[in-house]
């Protein structure tokens, strides 16, 4: 009995004594970045943005649920907003700030003890003012807390209620920044607050707060003998004089998303305060805007949808996807006669109920194409037979047609499976054979039905074939005499002469290599008079599609000073000659310093019709000679007499014969192979002169023979010499090319213009020199050598060479050729960022492709050029690795990795000598291909700008070899991140190279020499090469950039 007294005494104590003290702390820190994929998760739950893509110019406020509190910021219009993982809630940016920030909680129940922010500015005379309810806290005994500073720092203000206590109710934090001109952090705010000791029991609700599919009934009940006031509007019920504030009489209707408080009163004693939400999800009230949709098939249009409170996501789906399929907008794409149910359905939310709408559809077929007729008929004929085909509707577009020995079949709608396209509803053909001719008209998803008609026709077997491309020409000066000299006008104080030779040219032979039948050029001595020598041709109507073609020669080297051009004007008063022809840009395209002679070429077709001139002009400022020849006009004609081909250009002959053959035998006599059984042979002739080409066709017994006496016109081209690098070895920034020693390479003749002899000349290898087509050595000793090839035909010879093949020793190895360096620049994705670094796209990382190397290689490091190295972010982890490929051929396992941060990155933009760095803790051993990846580019702004950080790359374009790749965040249909990633290739149709060089040592076999002597590169003379591996005169360089090579040292100039 004792021990149940003292239980229920002590009910009665715990039961009657008051209430604790209840204490409590909100904060928010700004953990993540605007940018970042959690804001998009969280709709800008991390902080208030207006900025980048959203930015709107007209906001003035934003409210935001932070941490479960809600907070309204008021600014001033314009102003930008974001936040930044380092530095937190950002207010303004370049050009958009504002003097004051106001910051607005919802009510805090309970006596706020304190409130502390943390911020900084670099504005002048800047303060902070906190208040609660309207009574301003003390910071430090004042009213206002500075918050200026120069420091990355933020300053800590603690506000604290006077002597009278705190309040509970709402928070204002107001920032003022007068004369803003730059960014404000704010980078935490920490609340804290105790509830008042009571002994009246705090009320209850039923049923307690959660999310609700139907408006709910809400009863609140507390002590005996209490009042009961709450509010619905989220304010403190115990806040004097709050007019939302009610007495709680019957149960709370909620019908809509409500934030209930109440408390309990007793005489003058309240209760802490009751809280709790009621989330009444509504209906999102989705409707498709009309009952039904009827399409024609292939045509397309849209399930429009209403939807008032732009929930989302909201998917679409197609019941049957073989007639027609919608897409996440609504658009549906038809495919075959039927019925389907487009359905939008949208699967709930905290605030809206789940809800899926229908909408009928129903595809039907469009009314075919009529009127479409075949003349004559099927029919047996004895002569080439012309052929009608035509469609009288007014939809139709185009023929589409199929000639072969049966009718051509249709697909599921109906269409041919196979044909050709004639762009317009009419269309004749001859037929010389027999065959079956399908035809179907079409027009913009309609068509016809198909007809067919059979045609047998008895012609006779005849040998028939045209070549190439043929042309006439319209006009022709071949300067082979005075009178035709005579035909263009020149200027006063010219020059211009004819000539039987090169015209001064040493190594030049004259025309007659070219064209046999040459007799003269006419060239121009050059001279530093300063004038202009003019050359003016007669007056010429240019047909349809006319082409200028003439043969020229000058030295490369010298031609900027006195470069040759050429114009044409129409001759009208006031016309104005236009350049259509420059030797400088043409030499700078072909890359080369040999003195030979090119065709040219100008398109005029933009002149149909008109009478106009042309004249060449030739600077006279020092520079070389000049000398021209074989001026013509053409233009296309089929059925020509002749055709024109340069040596070494293929040219393909097509068999026209009748009467169906059953074989056919080709001669070119003159030609690299003179015989062909092929209908339509390719034929290559690699020497000038004036051939015959007869064909003989056969059927059974009968056969025919056509010979075409002096039919193609061989012009001589001079070769262009071209090496290939051998496989397994590497560009290189500091060298042309980098080689393993010992080792079996073989360089590649790729010269151009059929060349009859070969010399290579190869220092530091086995074999010195070589008239080999292709040649194979090994490199036997350390050092920076040349290699040099000279090619040779009758109309003239062509040098080039590798500068600088550095073999052995250790090397930076790219992608990236030496004629192709002075094209490397960034590549900016525009808003964006840039490919190959900080970029906007979910591109996390990138990677440069390397071949296998030639002998196995140790790398040490990477060396990495780039183009811009900008950071606001200046502690970002750069990482560059090598990986070697995975089973897709992608980068996969990691041997080694380095890490710099950003703010290390150097700056290569003035002269690609300045690399940045990276080296491994121990090199690692390759012989297969791999990958150099880097990842790790920041994208933030901050008050001095944004990242900007970029690799220096090569876009080489649809035709170049690609080895760049990116490593790419996935999203779903929605485009949603997944939370994989994958690798990509840029792909051939934009191929690309990062200026990425790692470090290599090649293993190279022993060969048995121990010791090799070098002359002292400090005597060696100094050669100068542009970056398209010309070499250049080193006391006339312009400014720009240059190799520089002395001895076995190559390093990159910049002349200003």
């Amino acid at each position: 009995m004792k021990h149940l007294y003292k239980l229920l005494a002590l009910l009665v104590t715990i039961a009657t004594a008051p209430q604790a003290m209840q204490a409590g702390e909100w904060s928010f820190a700004w953990p993540v970045s605007g940018t970042s994929p959690e804001e998009k998760a969280n709709n800008n739950a991390n902080g208030f943005y207006n900025f980048g893509t959203t930015f709107d110019p007209e906001r003035t406020s934003i409210t935001r649920t932070l941490d479960g509190r809600t907070w309204t910021a008021e600014f001033e219009k314009g102003a930008k907003l974001t936040y930044l993982a380092a530095s937190g809630q950002a207010v303004g940016s370049t050009k958009a700030f504002s003097k004051f920030f106001k910051l607005t909680s919802d009510d805090f129940t309970g006596k706020i003890k304190s409130v502390t922010v943390e911020a900084r500015t670099k504005i002048t005379d800047a303060t902070l003012t906190v208040s609660v309810n309207g009574k301003p806290y003390l910071c430090n005994g004042n009213e206002e807390a500075p918050i200026t500073t120069t420091e990355t720092t933020p300053i800590v203000c603690k506000f604290l209620p006077d002597a009278e206590g705190g309040l509970e109710g709402e928070i204002q934090l107001y920032f003022s920044l007068p004369d803003a001109a730059t960014m404000t952090y704010i980078r935490s705010v920490t609340v804290e607050w105790e509830e008042a000791s009571s002994s009246v029991a705090t009320p209850a609700f039923s049923p307690e707060g959660g999310s609700f599919d139907e408006p709910v009934a809400v009863t609140i009940t507390g002590p005996d003998g209490a009042t009961i006031i709450f509010t619905t509007d989220g304010s403190n019920p115990r806040t004097e004089g709050n007019a939302a504030a009610k007495e709680y009489t019957a149960p709370v209707e909620i019908t809509a998303t409500t934030r209930l408080k109440a408390i309990a009163k007793a005489g003058d004693e309240t209760s802490a305060v009751a809280e709790a939400i009621y989330t009444v999800r509504q209906s999102p009230e989705l409707s498709f805007t009309k009952e039904s949709l009827t399409i024609e098939l292939l045509e397309e249009d849209i399930a429009l949808l209403n939807n008032p409170y732009n929930v989302s996501p909201v998917k679409y789906s197609s019941s049957n996807q073989s007639v027609a399929y919608v897409d996440k907008y609504g658009l549906i794409t038809t495919f075959g006669i039927g019925e389907t149910v487009i359905s939008a359905t949208f699967d709930g939310n905290e605030t809206y109920k789940p809800q899926t709408v229908t909408l009928p559809v129903s595809i039907i077929a469009k009314e075919p194409l009529s009127g479409l007729t075949i003349t004559p008929a099927t029919g047996t004929y004895d002569d080439i037979t012309e052929v009608t085909v035509e469609c009288t509707d007014e939809r139709a577009e185009t023929i589409w047609y199929h000639l072969g020995e049966k009718p051509m079949g249709v697909d599921e709608l109906g269409i041919l499976e196979d044909f050709i396209i004639h762009p317009a509803k009419k269309m004749t053909l001859k037929l010389d054979h027999s065959c079956t001719l399908t035809v179907q008209a079409m027009g913009k998803n309609v068509w016809s039905e198909p007809l067919v008609a059979t045609y047998t026709i008895n012609m006779p077997l005849k040998a028939q074939f045209e070549g190439g491309e043929s042309y006439v020409t319209v006009y022709r000066n071949g300067f082979d005499s005075l009178d035709e000299a005579n035909e263009w006008n020149t200027s006063s104080g010219s020059n211009w002469q004819l000539t039987p030779d090169a015209g001064g040219f040493r190594d030049l032979p004259p025309f007659s290599s070219i064209n046999p039948d040459s007799k003269f050029s006419i060239y121009h001595q050059y001279s530093n008079s300063g004038d202009v020598a003019v050359m003016t041709s007669p007056d010429i109507t240019l047909p349809d599609n006319a082409t200028v073609r003439f043969y020229a020669a000058f030295n490369p080297v010298w031609i900027f000073q006195g470069n040759l051009k050429l114009y044409i004007c129409e001759n009208i008063e006031g016309a104005e000659p236009f350049k259509i022809w420059d030797a400088l840009l043409a030499s700078q395209e072909a890359a080369t310093d040999d003195v030979k002679w090119n065709r040219y070429t100008a398109n005029v077709a933009d002149y149909a019709g008109k009478e106009v001139y042309f004249a060449f002009t030739y600077d006279l400022t020092e520079g070389d000679n000049v000398i021209i020849d074989d001026f013509e006009v053409v233009a296309p004609e089929t059925g020509s007499t002749t055709i024109s081909v340069e040596a070494g250009e293929p040219v393909t002959f097509r068999d026209l014969s009748t009467g169906q053959p059953d074989s056919r035998e080709w001669h070119f006599p003159g030609a690299v192979t003179e015989t062909s059984t092929e209908q339509n042979p390719e034929v290559v002739y690699d020497r000038p002169g004036t051939y015959d080409v007869t064909l003989t066709v056969r059927k059974g017994d009968e056969i025919s023979t056509l010979t075409r006496e002096k039919y193609v016109i061989v012009h001589g081209v001079a070769p262009t010499a071209e090496i290939g690098i051998p496989e397994g070895v590497y560009y290189s920034p500091e060298a042309g090319i980098v080689v393993p020693l010992n080792t079996p390479l073989t360089f590649t003749n790729l010269s151009k213009g059929s060349p009859h002899t070969y010399a290579w000349t190869l220092p530091g290898t086995d074999l010195q020199k070589s008239d080999e087509k292709d040649v194979t050595v090994k490199y036997t000793t350390a050092g920076m050598f040349d290699v040099d090839l000279t090619v040779s035909n009758d109309a003239g010879t062509s040098s080039t060479y590798i500068y600088g093949v550095k073999a052995g020793g250790e090397s930076l190895a790219w992608n990236i050729a030496a004629a192709e360096n002075a094209d490397l620049g960034i590549i900016s994705l525009s808003w964006y960022g840039n490919y190959g670094g900080t970029n906007w796209l979910d591109m996390e990382a990138f990677a440069e492709h390397f071949d296998a190397p030639a002998t196995p290689v140790k790398i040490s490091g990477v060396n990495i050029y780039f183009g811009s190295v900008a950071t606001v972010t200046p502690d970002a982890e750069i990482k560059v690795a090598i990986a070697v490929p995975d089973t897709d051929g992608m980068p996969g396992e990691v041997l080694a990795e380095a890490i710099l941060t950003a703010n290390r990155l150097v700056d290569a933009s003035e002269t690609y000598n300045d690399p940045t760095e990276f080296v491994f803790d121990k090199p690692v051993k390759l012989d297969g291909e791999f990958f150099v990846t880097i990842s790790g580019f920041p994208n933030n702004s901050g008050a001095d700008g944004e990242d900007n950080i970029a690799m220096y790359s090569l876009r080489r374009g649809s035709d170049g070899h690609n080895t760049a790749y990116h490593l790419l965040k996935e999203t779903d249909e929605n485009y949603q991140p997944t939370g994989e990633l994958k690798w990509y290739a840029q792909g051939e149709e934009d191929a690309c190279s990062f200026a990425i060089a790692p470090r290599i040592v090649f293993d190279n076999p022993s060969s048995g020499i121990t010791t090799a002597e070098t002359d002292n590169e400090s005597n060696s003379p100094a050669i100068y090469y542009n970056l398209q591996g010309i070499r250049v005169d080193g006391d006339n360089l312009t400014p720009g950039f240059y190799i520089r090579r002395q001895g076995s040292k190559a390093t990159k100039i910049r002349v200003r």
